[in-house]
């Protein structure tokens, strides 16, 4: 109920003025490829998401939830993800913090970091982000990760995406390095305010027990844009995605 609740309430701010600006309550489902521990494992998972963002002179910021269910070995089980951005934008600059949660099974992983982005005109954007975080997933963690991001707009409304990822896992059990890659699309080519987005992500980690695993991953899912206006000027309201959970990458919601 508690996890509802938060899901509730942040879709209710984001609809709440959407004349003063933009984001997307969408859903999405994974096809989760994983090798955990020496061991095969394959997982679906699925969530309904938003984000609300807004900008104002030289300030912006977002917000964003998820609400989802993955199906795993043991059975169902629901997770909750909550984050939020500040930054200052001047020019083609924007520079700031984030904050995430993710709650799944009684167990958190929570991360804090800094991020920025530099836009080329309209058709090129590029980001960056650093993290550490704390996690109890199956022990007591610390992270770090950095992120890489560039996108490309063919038209406003057809975005492609890619980005890389290094970082690091660290607990009594010793340490492990950790990479990510991924490619990604949005497109909106009807003139109904939904968008439909696709994307691939791999994630691993080196040899070291007892953090052996990879993961590769299939994401379909749909967008309803609000606020007006096409994707480029939705996603200059939203530009952010903190991609920083070590443990839903484990677990396969994403």
């Amino acid at each position: 109920m508690r996890k509802l609740t938060l899901l509730a309430a942040a879709a209710a701010l984001m609809t709440a003025t959407p004349a003063a600006a933009e984001g997307y309550l969408g859903v999405q489902y994974n096809d989760v490829d994983e090798e955990v521990f020496g061991l095969d494992v394959e997982n679906e998972s699925w969530k309904a998401e938003g984000a609300w963002g807004w900008n104002n002179g030289n300030w912006g910021a977002q917000v964003g939830a998820a609400f989802g269910s993955v199906d795993t070995s043991g059975g169902d089980e629901d997770y909750t993800t909550l984050e939020g951005h500040l930054y200052w934008q001047s020019g083609s600059w924007r520079v700031g913090g984030f904050a995430t949660n993710w709650d799944f099974a009684s167990q958190q992983e929570n991360a804090y970091g800094v991020e920025g982005m530099y836009d080329f005109g309209e058709q090129w954007n590029v980001s960056a982000s650093y993290a550490v975080g704390d996690s109890d997933v199956i022990t007591d963690l610390d992270t770090t990760y950095a992120l890489l991001g560039g996108n490309f707009y063919l038209t406003p409304d057809v975005r492609f995406g890619v980005n890389i990822g290094q970082g690091e896992i660290e607990s009594t059990g010793g340490t492990a390095d950790l990479e990510s890659y991924g490619l990604n699309t949005e497109f909106k080519l009807w003139s109904a305010p939904v968008s439909v987005t696709l994307a691939y992500d791999h994630f691993e980690t080196d040899d070291p027990a007892p953090f052996t695993f990879g993961s590769d991953v299939v994401q379909v899912g749909a967008r309803w844009n609000f606020g007006g206006g096409t994707l480029r000027e939705r996603n200059n309201a939203t530009p952010f995605e903190a991609m920083t959970h070590w443990g839903a990458r484990l677990i396969g919601t994403y």
